[in-house]
């Protein structure tokens, strides 16, 4: 479709543009959640568009619209369940130049908090419990010349770090 080779362009660009050291990629619902009864994800923009990712070594996938913060490990898609190869099972990191994507969810500034409990190993970190009400904002630097993307989720309640990631390029 046309809508898939817009958005097909971009990413293969960056990758092969040597000047370009992150490809970040940003849309609204995601295509995967912690909690698949509670707030599935959306299913054909998965199926459609998580390979490309793959392919164009996109480093990192942020969305909203869940009213919670989730972070996965780097993270290689299958085309069947479970969808998804762990790449790097280390939750914490640093991940240095991983072989997969990481999908961020930050909806936690809205409204009431989502249920966010996960048994699906491919989960890294969550805002906790929705009782808990973690409001929060992710914040990124890059540091080391561009060649270090550090990320925070900080609780707008108290300024707690409730998570923290580094990824490294060579």
């Amino acid at each position: 479709t046309a809508q898939y080779s817009f958005v097909k362009s971009a990413p293969e660009a960056a990758k092969n543009d040597s000047s370009i050291k992150w490809i970040i990629v940003c849309y609204h619902k995601p295509s995967i959640t912690p909690n698949e009864k509670d707030h599935a994800g959306l299913a054909d923009l998965r199926d459609d568009y998580h390979q490309l990712f793959d392919q164009c070594e996109v480093d990192l996938v942020f969305a909203g619209h869940r009213h919670s913060y989730t972070r996965t490990k780097p993270i290689n898609y299958k085309t069947e369940p479970p969808f998804y190869t762990i790449k790097v099972d280390d939750a914490d990191g640093p991940y240095t130049n991983p072989d997969g994507t990481i999908f961020i969810i930050n909806g936690a500034g809205g409204r009431g908090m989502n249920k966010n409990p996960s048994d699906e190993a491919f989960i890294a970190a969550t805002n906790g419990d929705p009782d808990d009400e973690n409001y929060g904002v992710v914040i990124c630097e890059l540091t080391n010349q561009g060649k270090t993307l550090k990320g925070k989720f900080i609780s707008i309640n108290d300024d707690e770090v409730i998570d923290e990631w580094t990824l490294n390029k060579p």
